[in-house]
């Protein structure tokens, strides 16, 4: 799923090697299991804005919130997958 990849791309660095085409679709399973355990407001953030792709200003209306809340609320998500992919690595595959 593209909007998934994409996702992946914000959190990781992209690879182009075979093994790193296997380390990433690794990472974008680790992320579809990370994101499903966020916190309610950090996944619908991530949802919405990332996944179904709408601005932060649609984001901010489907949620009843501020432009700027939905831009704390992404950033803390984002790092908050970061995390959870460095704690993970031990489980991807070794990109040359």
């Amino acid at each position: 799923d593209s909007s998934m990849a994409n996702l992946v791309d914000l959190v990781i660095a992209s690879a182009k090697s075979p093994s790193g085409s296997v380390a990433r679709r690794e990472a974008e399973r680790i992320t579809l299991v990370t994101l499903a355990h966020l916190k309610e407001d950090y996944r619908r953030a991530i949802t919405l804005r990332y996944l179904e792709g709408r601005s932060v200003a649609e984001t901010a209306t489907a949620m009843d919130r501020t432009e700027r809340s939905i831009h704390m609320l992404c950033n803390r998500a984002l790092k908050k997958l970061r995390d959870a992919l460095g704690r993970s690595s031990q489980y991807l595959s070794k990109a040359p």
